[in-house]
């Protein structure tokens, strides 16, 4: 295949192509990276690492001037800056706020030391964006050892903090490809096998598998960054904490610029009423180091343990600039009893590196009816102000 043909199947992925969902998969998810990293308040240059790169196809998605983009690869082509094996990288530790490699690992005899490798040279801020096959053809280049599930992944890289792991297809889409590979190899009439893609490509013929159902996906793409050592995470869910932990909570701990974090409490929220005598709490606090502790306080007095530093994939998205931001999730449930109707306050209060750290008390109103009767159960609901 051309160079150009080669580096328009990646940057433009069509339906008439035979890896058109993987292909198109991929793209959004080095997109995506671009944008974290564009979004992120780095001082530039951010470092980029596109091991084995091949022709560099995505080179262009980093032409933005903050980008210090290289490409190495085994064997020389145009565009590769530096020819090495994957197993032995000519780089200094920690040099690449990016590291990229996309439909690598399958080909590589010893992905333990090639994964060490690309661990070794991500920056104490930076990302490893890995792609590659679980179900696919043979396809040697030179060699195809090898196909990963998202458990084999996790595994070879069990020592990085994993930001998401995301299969380029459902199951209908991964039949669907399969199908589409296999007309590849045995039809020669371009035009005929353009016309059977865009059937077999098309919504309607996979409509028939739910979209959720993952069992058989064609590839994985995953993202990770260095583990960042938390000295306290707390574990335990709707623990009632005594007063000596909440006075250590207060004066007495330095408190925090609040502008260098970021609270939001998803529930309880004016849509989700909440039934019995718990209430659930969750939301994210997001900042530049994980929570020690979280918890949450209603009507200023009782006090209950929230377990932090949860996946919130939908965090780092929003605000990539924080660095907890993919682990920023809290959740638990305070044990209040009946509470009576009227306004009450919840209140989000954490720490993070010894800080204390506080914000403004959220209000909420109960309304309906306390049961009387005993075994009677309470239909009130919880509601939050806007």
């Amino acid at each position: 295949m051309k160079q150009v043909d080669y580096v328009n199947r990646r940057l433009r992925p069509l339906r008439s192509m035979p890896e058109f969902y993987t292909l198109r998969h991929l793209l959004s998810k080095v997109t995506e990276i671009v944008s974290v990293l564009e979004r992120s308040q780095w001082t530039p240059p951010i470092r980029v690492l596109d091991a084995g790169a091949g022709c560099g196809p995505y080179r262009q998605l980093f032409s933005n001037g903050n980008f210090r983009y290289v490409a190495v690869d085994c064997q020389t082509l145009p565009g590769v800056s530096v020819v090495a094996d994957a197993q032995r990288l000519p780089f200094a530790d920690g040099v690449f706020d990016l590291v990229l490699s996309n439909q690598v690992l399958e080909h590589v005899c010893d992905p333990n030391t090639v994964s060490a490798e690309l661990k070794r040279i991500v920056s104490d801020r930076g990302y490893l964006l890995l792609s590659c096959p679980f179900v696919w053809e043979i396809h040697c280049f030179p060699a195809d050892y090898w196909r990963f599930s998202s458990q084999a992944l996790q595994l070879l890289f069990a020592d990085m903090d994993l930001v998401y792991m995301e299969p380029s297809t459902n199951t209908a889409q991964c039949l669907a490809q399969t199908f589409n590979l296999f007309i590849n190899r045995n039809l020669e009439n371009e035009l005929v096998k353009a016309l059977l893609f865009r059937f077999t490509n098309s919504r309607l013929v996979v409509a028939g598998i739910a979209p959720e159902d993952e069992l058989l996906p064609a590839n994985y793409v995953m993202v990770a960054k260095r583990k960042v050592p938390v000295e306290t995470t707390i574990q335990i869910s709707a623990v009632r904490q005594p007063s000596d932990t909440r006075a250590r909570t207060q004066p007495g701990l330095p408190l925090s610029d609040p502008g260098r974090f970021r609270m939001r409490v998803d529930t309880p929220s004016f849509e989700i009423p909440v039934k019995g005598p718990r209430v659930k709490v969750s939301g994210w606090i997001a900042g530049d180091s994980p929570m020690d502790q979280v918890w949450a306080r209603v009507d200023g007095s009782e006090q209950w343990t929230m377990e932090c530093n949860l996946p919130r994939v939908d965090v780092w998205r929003a605000f990539p600039e924080f660095g907890n931001a993919h682990r920023s999730g809290f959740q638990g449930e305070c044990s209040m009893g009946l509470l009576s109707p009227g306004e009450h306050t919840l209140e989000i209060l954490a720490t993070a590196k010894g800080e204390a750290l506080a914000w403004d008390p959220i209000k909420f109103r109960v309304t309906g009816r306390r049961s009387q009767v005993a075994g009677h159960k309470s239909h009130a609901k919880i509601f939050c102000d806007p």
